[in-house]
């Protein structure tokens, strides 16, 4: 999805955050698809069938791209 802001600038949200806005709050077929998910199990481990299929489908997308991982990265706020 591409953004522009006020002074005409676009920006690619790579992290789809704003995708959710545009399918409505609550969108029934999307919150099925999250149970079915979480039901099937919260921690996936490296290379789960779901992260390979979504890597595949970006790939297609990113000439010249010709392979993807996951990372995870939390913060931590200290006191």
């Amino acid at each position: 999805m591409r953004l522009c802001d006020v002074d005409g600038h676009e920006y690619i949200d790579f992290l789809m955050s704003y995708r959710a806005v545009l399918l409505g709050h609550a969108n029934a077929e999307v919150e099925e698809a999250a149970f079915a998910s979480a039901r099937g199990g919260r921690l996936l481990p490296l290379n789960h069938p779901v992260h390979v299929r979504f890597v595949e489908a970006l790939l297609s997308r990113f000439p010249g791209a010709e392979m993807g991982t996951f990372l995870r990265n939390v913060l931590h706020e200290h006191s």
